[in-house]
């Protein structure tokens, strides 16, 4: 139990650190970087639990609805151990819709696709307590992870 809910928390501080790389990058780079779940690395196609990337976004507005895939400038692989992973657009606290990718800005800020925040939830099967991981991202582009029950 205790390495699950340590792998949970990781998986949780992993995805934070990914979203935090994106944004990153869109500020050094000055141009549009996004977020997808991929499955093979190299398109936006599966599950967020199957692995995701993070590449330049060449799509034509900010607020555009589809992505064009760039460059990849990292790779994330599938979940090692059963878990959940769940991207949805809509007021924080809630489930929102789900999406298949978050886009950040030249400036930082999430693309004002619906001028909805993201909420993402994350946990192993298994896991007990707060081991959880519940991150929101708000329009501004900030990063918020909290414990989360399992």
């Amino acid at each position: 139990t205790l390495i699950i809910n340590n792998k949970s928390q990781t998986l949780g501080d992993e995805f934070a650190q990914a979203l935090n790389f994106a944004r990153s990058e869109a500020v050094k780079n000055k141009q549009r970087v996004s977020i997808c779940a991929s499955s093979n690395g190299t398109t936006c196609t599966g599950a967020w639990s199957d692995g995701f990337i993070v590449f330049q976004d060449n799509a034509a507005s900010d607020t555009t609805d589809a992505i064009t895939l760039g460059p990849i400038y990292r790779v994330w692989p599938k979940l090692t151990s059963a878990g959940t992973l769940t991207v949805n657009r809509g007021p924080l606290g809630t489930s929102g819709t789900p999406t298949s990718f978050i886009r950040y800005t030249s400036l930082g800020t999430l693309a004002p696709i619906d001028n909805k925040p993201i909420n993402i939830s994350l946990k192993l099967t298994g896991c007990t307590g707060k081991a959880a991981r519940k991150i929101s991202i708000n329009l501004s582009g900030f990063v918020n992870v909290q414990s989360d029950d399992c």
